[in-house]
């Protein structure tokens, strides 16, 4: 299975939290295409700063993708949010049953709203027709969504996306997940070292007041002893 990476992500506003300045962050794409029997990467965040998993939202064509949600802490064990489809994840019912998503007699998907969890991810939409809905679009739509009531903490999260189908691509029109990411705040009351002094330096030019003692107050020759070697 290949592996795919792009991590456009937008920084937003940051606040301090005790000695720590906390910075909101947004990962996310639009209209992405996975093709099948292949993986793409969302979020990867090793070797950077640690944070909070605050939630995610993610809309498919494709029952067989798996958004893959893997978050490391102190334990060697990873935390695995989620592993499954969308079809594995509507028939254990997580938000919605596979009832929920049956076809009426004129072929339209039931496409009731999902039931919202706090703790594990949720189906908000499994609309499983080829017919146009009422805003007029001709396509599955699957919503994922994770609003946990408790954010998870990370030293590391990985986000994939993997489309296990084998022949199929599968379409995400939009996904988004939402971080906080802890920094030490940096003291910049300490000067900056210089490390320039040359023609360019930007140093400023030290200037030493004259004292007593860089010259002689008395400026008469200093008396040197002569030594006479006495001869018999």
């Amino acid at each position: 299975m290949s592996h795919y990476k792009a991590r456009p992500t937008f920084i937003g506003p940051s606040f301090r939290q005790g000695d720590r300045l906390v910075k909101k962050a947004n990962d996310f794409q639009f209209n992405l295409q996975v093709s099948p029997n292949n993986a793409y990467n969302i979020v990867d965040t090793a070797g950077e700063d640690p944070g909070e998993l605050q939630g995610f939202r993610i809309t498919t064509n494709r029952p067989e993708l798996i958004m893959r949600v893997i978050v490391y802490g102190d334990s060697p064990t990873p935390d695995v949010i989620n592993n499954f489809t969308m079809a594995q994840l509507l028939s254990r019912g997580a938000g919605l049953t596979p009832g929920d998503a049956e076809t009426t007699s004129n072929g339209h998907s039931k496409d009731p709203t999902g039931q919202q969890n706090g703790l594990y991810p949720w189906l908000a939409r499994y609309k499983d027709d080829l017919l146009a809905d009422y805003l007029g679009y001709e396509d599955r739509v699957i919503v994922l969504m994770y609003t946990p009531t408790i954010y998870d903490r990370y030293s590391r999260i990985i986000v994939d996306l993997v489309n296990t189908h084998d022949t199929e691509s599968a379409l995400v029109q939009d996904i988004l997940v939402k971080r906080l990411v802890y920094q030490e705040i940096v003291d910049n009351s300490v000067a900056p070292r210089v490390g320039n002094r040359g023609e360019f330096s930007n140093a400023v030019t030290e200037v030493k007041e004259q004292s007593n003692m860089d010259y002689d107050v008395d400026p008469t020759p200093q008396q040197i002893p002569v030594l006479y070697d006495e001869i018999n």
